[in-house]
């Protein structure tokens, strides 16, 4: 019986680590092609056709020069034609991506039960590439673009009706979730509203329709808005202590810090609110 056991919960294993693999690899593919869009809109680009060169020597890549991650480290981050040194920002985030991808699903794994569950974890999963294009615009522009955020937006429509229809209180669902998004978009909002768009732009309050979709509960809105302030806190004090300089006066991109916060409370905001109840407010 033992040995049974021992044998189930080593296919198991093996399992789940062969999709976590695998989603791995999916995720550095989505980054490399969250790469080329971000880059080709940024340029205004069409990134349905044409092929990718180096920036340097504008040579047309080969396949074998567009396979994620891999390629970069064959190369010791040069372009294999021209030998100029590339930017780290492209395997690192094919990187991001793929341990994004497989740390969703090695965190959420158990919860992965029928069709309902598995399509939510798809949305999840598509909506990570469309934010990551997000991200790497709003880091080099400023701005979150309408043409990927609406689209975004419907992502998380679906992904958040799918859990409503699917929950045991429909009604007590729905409410949760409007609640959310109530939380995530209204305190952008009236930040907007006060400020006349001056601390913070209109795609923040859209942004936060996504996180209020996505969480699904108000509290966990909240969360994802603390980590995010948090984040561009530290971003702040480090930018601060590497430039020797205040930041007060430059303009930083607040959207990566808002996805860095969906993504932690997605998958782990339950624990940090159930630690902060237990440990700070002793309940």
């Amino acid at each position: 019986m033992c040995k049974r056991l021992f044998v189930i919960s080593v296919n198991i294993v093996i399992m789940v680590t062969i999709i976590a693999l695998y989603l791995f690899a999916l995720g550095l593919t989505f980054g490399s092609f969250a790469l080329v869009v971000a880059d080709r809109t940024i340029r205004k680009k069409d990134w349905v056709k044409g092929r990718s060169s180096c920036d340097s020597c504008h040579r047309t890549l080969a396949p074998f020069d567009l396979v994620p991650l891999l390629s970069w480290l064959s190369t010791a981050g040069k372009c294999r034609y021209c030998k100029v040194k590339l930017a780290a920002m492209y395997p690192l985030v094919e990187l991001a991506l793929g341990l994004a991808f497989a740390g969703s699903y090695l965190i959420t794994q158990d919860s992965l039960q029928g069709f309902a569950s598995f399509t939510m974890f798809g949305l999840w999963l598509l909506g990570l590439v469309f934010m990551t294009i997000l991200l790497i615009i709003d880091a080099k522009t400023m701005r979150l673009p309408y043409k990927f955020l609406f689209p975004l937006i419907g992502i998380s429509s679906v992904y958040a009706l799918i859990g409503i229809f699917t929950a045991p209180d429909i009604m007590s669902t729905f409410l949760q979730v409007l609640a959310s998004v109530a939380v995530g978009a209204g305190i952008f909002a009236v930040l907007f509203g006060v400020s006349q768009g001056k601390w913070i732009g209109d795609s923040d309050v859209l942004f936060g329709i996504v996180i209020g979709l996505y969480l699904g509960r108000p509290l966990d809105s909240w969360l994802a808005i603390i980590l995010a302030c948090l984040a561009g806190l530290l971003y702040a004090l480090a930018f601060s202590v590497t430039k020797r300089k205040s930041i007060r006066h430059s303009k930083i991109p607040f959207g990566p810090f808002l996805i860095i916060g969906l993504y932690f409370t997605f998958l782990f905001g339950a624990q940090i609110i159930d630690w902060y109840i237990e440990t700070i407010l002793f309940m």
